[in-house]
Formats: structure tokens, C-alpha cells, sequence
């Protein structure tokens, strides 16, 4: 069985001790919570909360959550970087995180549409894979779009379409993206098909086939 996580809340500093059933995180920064309500419950806003995530989850974690929020319209790149400059000084927890992912994706302001494009782009490159580029759009000669690609490596001219569950319901979807696809293959574009059992079952089959790929 999991075990229920304690509840975890902000409160200024020096206020209520707490006990030991709540975690509690105190800020001195209070006045910029950006405050928000769910279900009668006082919250911080979203570019807040993805700011305190920062201090206490890895690099990935926050990179994943800030894209969800992006990807629902809750909160942008610029979005962020203005909580980051509000919030800013020498030893606040989460800046430097933020700060990293703002450095790493304010120049292309790319957002995955899934998670799972983010997932496999994370493993990949930590397998030794050359970073591809995230929502590539393969144009026909005439400039016109053909197909964005989940992840694409445009120098060789290789693309990976990542076929997971949320966009792909019915036949008409996937006639669709069938025709798209044999679009960008008569332009030159070699393009493999990845599902999400192939991400889970075999990771390091995955990248190994990635390698491969690049490599033919």
C-alpha cells in the first residue's frame, strides 16, 4: 500500500509551528504569493507554486510541470521569467532551477504537445542521443506544411512520430496522420513510429534504436 503524503502548506514566516502531520514551509516573501482559491482553500498562483516546486524537485520534474502548465494556457515562458525576477535574491530556493530551464528554453520557446515527447527527448539525451528538436515543422518545397514531427533530427532528416493514447482515438486520426506522414517521406523524410510501450518496456532498447536510426 502507498502512504498517504502529509500535507504540505506555506505560511509567513514566523507565523503557526504546525505539527508533526503538516509540512510547513515559511516564506518571507508572503506579499508576492500571487494568491488564488481552490476550493475555499487560499493557494499560491501557478507561476508561484511552479517556483516552489523548483526548490524541492530535480531539473526535470520542474521542466515537465512548467510545459503542462504552458501546454493548458495557465502560464508562459515570459510568464515565468517575470515570477522568477519578482522573487529573485541571493539564496531563495527554486531560482536557480528556474533560471537554468528559463536559460535553456527562452530562445526556442518550444513546448512539446505531450509529456511523452518530453519524456523520450530526456531519455535520449541521457543516453548519449543527439538532442532533436521538438515540434518540427517539415515543410513540402513550396514552403507549405506537411506534418510537425514530434522529434526530429533535420540534418539527417530523420523523424520520430510518437503514437501514445491521447491523440490517437479513432480511425480518422490515424488515416490522418498516415497521409501526413507519407507526405513527408515523399520529400526525403524518413520518419519511424513510436509507441509508449516501447518507452516503457525497453528504455535503453529505445535510445539503442535511436542510435541506430541516426546512424543508417
Amino acid at each position: 500500500m502507498y502512504e498517504r503524503p502529509r500535507p504540505e502548506v506555506t505560511i509567513p514566516s514566523g507565523r503557526w509551528q504546525g505539527t508533526g502531520s503538516v509540512v510547513v514551509h515559511r516564506s518571507t516573501q508572503w506579499d508576492r504569493r500571487d494568491e488564488t482559491t481552490r476550493r475555499a482553500i487560499p493557494c499560491t498562483g501557478v507561476e508561484r507554486t511552479i517556483l516552489d516546486c523548483a526548490g524541492v524537485a530535480s531539473f526535470r520534474t520542474v521542466e515537465r510541470l512548467a510545459e503542462a502548465a504552458i501546454r493548458q494556457e495557465r502560464t508562459t515562458w515570459l510568464g515565468l521569467a517575470d515570477c522568477l525576477s519578482l522573487h529573485s535574491r541571493r539564496g531563495r530556493n527554486g531560482c536557480l532551477t528556474l533560471r537554468r530551464l528559463l536559460h535553456a528554453r527562452l530562445g526556442t520557446g518550444a513546448v512539446p504537445l505531450s509529456d511523452f515527447s518530453r519524456r523520450v527527448t530526456n531519455l535520449l539525451v541521457s543516453k548519449g542521443v543527439p538532442s532533436p528538436v521538438l515540434e518540427y515543422r517539415i515543410c513540402d518545397s513550396a514552403g507549405d506544411l506537411i506534418l510537425q514531427a514530434d522529434l526530429a533530427w533535420p540534418r539527417h532528416k530523420k523523424a520520430w512520430e510518437l503514437d501514445g493514447l491521447r491523440y490517437h482515438f479513432g480511425r480518422a486520426d490515424v488515416e490522418r496522420d498516415r497521409r501526413k506522414r507519407n507526405r513527408a517521406k515523399a520529400e526525403g523524410w524518413n520518419i519511424q513510429e513510436i509507441l509508449w510501450s516501447m518507452y516503457i518496456d525497453d528504455p535503453a532498447g529505445l535510445a539503442d534504436m535511436a542510435t541506430r536510426f541516426l546512424c543508417s
